[in-house]
């Protein structure tokens, strides 16, 4: 038997009792599925009677075993035979002895008492983000143009078009790129434009305004929304209603009076939006009453 169900290696090593009738050699294994993880004893003499070995849940390379069930068997073995007696038990907590703190959606560089964590796990729940291949997410990198395009079409559902290799109209998009089909589909929706000098720039970070026309324009042609002109005043102290200003105020506008920044009082509009400001814009745009 164990001691703890399920266990925590937060807390305390896990006790595995056994009685064996008579003298015998003993070993102990912890597996998961069908690979032995770690060895807790191996091929140790034991007298007649109970006795009890201790797991630090430790596995044979060195890491906290991750949370899930897991089995312990144990084989005994004297002159007279062997016999093997096996067991489950499930272990929860490993996050925290792990890394000291709990993960936001097992992300490694994120706490669970992130700003962004509750969108983060929206996002990656829906499908609109992915994680990185070293078990990062990576919230405070700044997101490109292609990139926050993809995403903002996948939390809208939109529907993209096909690339058959035809030019798209701007001299850096390569028809056969990843995301080609966005800028194509974005493109016939109207939601983007290019610069004056016919390029797209899908490797260049967005901003935080363009990121927020981005959304509102992909909003308008998927889901029919209105954007209320909107010329009167500033909706933040780094929003003024200048001639410079005056393409994008009436988006701002929106984005405060729909909450869809946890600033109250700044938009940084020209910074650069990171993954977790991205994932947060878009939750609250799910969430905002439209």
């Amino acid at each position: 038997s164990v001691d703890q169900i399920p266990y925590s290696p937060k807390n305390k090593n896990l006790g595995i009792s056994f009685k064996v009738e008579k003298a015998a050699e003993v070993s102990v294994e912890i597996k998961s599925g069908g690979t032995v993880i770690a060895k807790v004893s191996e091929n140790e003499e034991y007298v007649e009677g109970s006795h009890t070995v201790y797991w630090n849940g430790i596995d044979k390379y060195g890491d906290v075993a991750e949370d899930g069930i897991y089995k312990y068997r144990i084989i005994s073995e004297s002159n007279k035979g062997k016999d093997t007696e096996e067991g489950l038990f499930s272990i929860s907590g490993a996050t925290i002895a792990k890394y000291g703190t709990e993960l936001c959606a097992n992300f490694t560089d994120i706490a669970s008492d992130y700003k962004y964590c509750e969108a983060i796990e929206w996002a990656i729940g829906a499908g609109v983000f992915k994680g990185y291949n070293d078990g990062t997410f990576r919230p405070s990198q700044a997101i490109n143009r292609a990139e926050a395009l993809k995403v903002i079409f996948q939390a809208l559902k939109v529907q993209t078009l096909g690339v058959n290799g035809e030019k798209l109209g701007f001299t850096d998009v390569d028809s056969y790129s990843w995301y080609a089909t966005f800028v194509k589909t974005g493109l016939s929706l109207g939601v983007i434009k290019g610069y004056s000098d016919n390029t797209f720039r899908p490797g260049q970070p967005v901003n935080r305004v363009e990121a927020l026309i981005m959304l509102l324009n992909t909003a308008k042609a998927k889901d029919n929304i209105i954007i209320p002109t909107n010329n009167i005043g500033q909706p933040y102290y780094d929003t003024p209603n200048t001639s410079e200003n005056k393409w994008y105020i009436s988006y701002v506008w929106f984005a405060k009076a729909y909450s869809l920044s946890d600033n109250e009082t700044y938009f940084y509009p020209g910074s650069k939006m990171t993954r977790g400001e991205m994932a947060d814009m878009l939750y609250r745009y799910q969430k905002a009453d439209l």
